[in-house]
């Protein structure tokens, strides 16, 4: 019966171990042997949290973050340049170029993170055709 016991709650705690998920990127205009930074959102500061270097075929790869750890990331560029994520549930794949990492992104895999840049660039779009509106109302003498 101890034996029972003792093969069940090997079983058990093998299935409850965190599974991990990783972030893989490739940013164009990176070169080789660079270092990329993943940084962590606490309130409205940044914290480091992992450093990652660019191989040969361009990408890197942050790996064996938990779900529970997950949260809004920035992924820090030589620059430095930021590039926000959602880290959930998914694993992330995406491909960006350095010249514009927000317009660029192109999220391969991480339904989440599509979601969150189709709505960063729906807010671009709206803040452009507002400009024209933001300079009458700058102006004091406008009716």
């Amino acid at each position: 019966m101890k034996k029972y016991l003792l093969a069940i709650l090997v079983l058990c705690s093998m299935g409850m171990q965190a599974q991990n998920h990783t972030i893989k990127g490739k940013i164009n205009g990176l070169n080789e042997n660079d270092s990329v930074y993943l940084a962590q959102y606490l309130g409205k500061s940044l914290f480091y949290n992992d450093t990652a270097v660019v191989k040969s075929d361009g990408y890197f790869t942050f790996e064996g973050k938990p779900y529970e750890l997950g949260g809004k990331y920035a992924i820090v560029t030589p620059g430095p340049k930021l590039l926000e994520v959602l880290l959930d549930s998914e694993n992330l794949l995406f491909e960006s170029d350095q010249e514009n990492l927000d317009f660029n992104m192109n999220v391969i895999e991480s339904k989440n993170n599509q979601i969150f840049y189709d709505y960063k660039r729906f807010l671009g779009q709206k803040n452009t055709e507002r400009g024209p509106w933001d300079i009458i109302a700058k102006d004091s003498l406008s009716d």
